[in-house]
């Protein structure tokens, strides 16, 4: 099962996309690396889950985003 993140960054920084459960635990890191303003659309590889809820956090420096992923496989 596969999963699209778009995300733009108007400055150049590290950022990244992690993955959690429902109860805050860290099951995996998607990506980290550093990016250069623009737009990406990110492909997240779920074939590691199982069907279910998650939590996808996006970072970049201070700033945080949350969304919530259902992954139906």
């Amino acid at each position: 099962s596969k999963a699209f993140v778009r995300f733009g960054l108007d400055v150049s920084s590290e950022f990244d996309i992690r993955i959690y459960d429902l109860r805050g635990r860290k099951l995996l890191t998607v990506l980290r690396d550093i990016y250069k303003p623009g737009y990406y659309n990110i492909v997240i590889d779920g074939s590691s889950l199982v069907s279910g809820i998650y939590l996808v956090q996006l970072s970049s420096g201070d700033r945080k985003s949350l969304k919530k992923l259902i992954l139906v496989k």
